[in-house]
């Protein structure tokens, strides 16, 4: 087993991925494992290649996880649209 090490979350990403939260829209934040740095996507947001398709299935299942892209290790931290009209408590 290996260990990993991850910076704390960047302010923007963190502003960011809240606001997506507080509005009730589905996003991803994205960590690079090689080099810690994270960014958050959108449902809806266009990325290309391998690493799209496994945000569009990672989208899909509504599940966290580790993929693997071109050599690169990133961890996809899928959080969920929240149900319109529901209260969350």
């Amino acid at each position: 087993m290996s260990s990993v090490w991850v910076e704390r979350m960047d302010p923007y990403c963190l502003k960011k991925l809240n606001a997506e939260r507080r509005a009730g829209r589905a996003a991803i934040l994205v960590t690079d494992l090689g080099d810690g740095r994270d960014r958050v996507v959108r449902a809806g947001d266009a990325v290309a290649g391998a690493l799209g398709e496994a945000l569009a299935r990672a989208f899909g299942a509504g599940v966290s996880g580790l993929v693997e892209v071109s050599g690169r290790r990133f961890f996809l931290d899928v959080h969920p649209a929240r149900p319109r009209g529901k209260d969350a408590g």
